[in-house]
C-alpha cells in the first residue's frame, strides 16, 4: 500500500531533495541518494532540527559515501547478524523508490542501546592519534617531488618529516636535495640500506617526468 497523502504513485523521481516526516515513522523506505546509493531499512526516527532521518536497517549496509553516511551504529541480530542505525542528512535524499505502511499495527519502537562513552572516548583517542600519525608524513615547505620520495620511502620504511628532512627509521636523516650522498647515520648498515631504496625512489620519480 502506497504511504503517500494524498495517494501519489509509490515509485516516484524528487526533483529536488526529499523531506520525510514525522508521521512516516516506521514506514519502510526505499530510496536513492544524491551520491547513487540505493537505500533500502525502515525510518526510526525524523528529526526536523538536523534535517535528518534515521534509517533501522536489516542486516548491514555501509558502501555509502563518506558525506552521505554520518553515523553507522551496529544495534540488534538482523538476517545476517547485524542490523545498521543510520543516520542521513535529508538533503541527500534524490528518489524515492518506494514508501509503504508497517504491515501490523500497531507498530513499536525498540529502544536503541544505550551509548557506551568509554569505548566512544577509545574511539575518539584512537582517530586523534592516527590523524596525528598522518599529519607527520605531510611535509611542510618541501616540494612535491620531496613529498613523492617520502611517499616513496614510507612504502617499505617507516619515515617522518622533521622540518624539511625525512627521518627514515629514527636513525638515518635525509637533507635537501634528498640524494643518498645527503643521508646520514650512524649505522651503515642501516644507511646503505636506506640510500638504496632512496636512489630506486628518485629514479622512479624522474621516469615520472619530475624534475629533481
Amino acid at each position: 500500500m502506497s504511504a503517500w497523502d494524498g495517494g501519489p504513485p509509490k515509485s516516484m523521481a524528487a526533483e529536488v531533495a526529499f523531506h520525510f516526516t514525522d508521521q512516516q515513522v516506521g514506514y519502510k523506505a526505499h530510496f536513492r541518494s544524491t551520491f547513487g546509493e540505493t537505500i533500502k531499512g525502515e525510518i526510526f526516527a525524523v528529526d526536523k532540527t538536523t534535517n535528518c532521518v534515521i534509517i533501522h536497517i536489516h542486516g548491514t549496509q555501509l558502501e555509502c559515501a563518506d558525506l552521505f553516511l554520518l553515523i553507522s551504529h551496529p544495534y540488534e541480530k538482523g538476517e545476517n547478524g547485524l542490523s545498521t542505525i543510520r543516520v542521513l542528512k535529508m538533503n541527500f535524499v534524490k528518489e524515492v523508490l518506494e514508501l509503504e505502511r508497517p504491515t501490523s499495527e500497531p507498530f513499536v519502537l525498540a529502544p536503541l542501546p544505550p551509548v557506551d562513552e568509554v569505548r566512544c572516548l577509545q574511539r575518539e583517542t584512537a582517530a586523534v592519534k592516527a590523524a596525528e600519525e598522518d599529519a607527520k608524513k605531510i611535509g611542510v615547505g618541501v616540494s612535491e617531488v620531496a613529498q613523492h620520495i617520502f611517499d616513496g620511502l614510507a612504502k617499505t620504511l617507516p619515515c617522518k618529516w622533521e622540518g624539511k628532512s625525512i627521518i627514515v627509521m629514527d636513525e638515518v636523516v635525509i637533507t635537501e636535495p634528498y640524494t643518498p650522498e645527503h643521508a646520514k647515520g650512524p649505522n651503515q648498515q642501516v644507511l646503505q640500506r636506506v640510500q638504496k631504496v632512496l636512489e630506486g625512489e628518485r629514479q622512479r620519480v624522474e621516469r615520472g617526468g619530475a624534475t629533481i
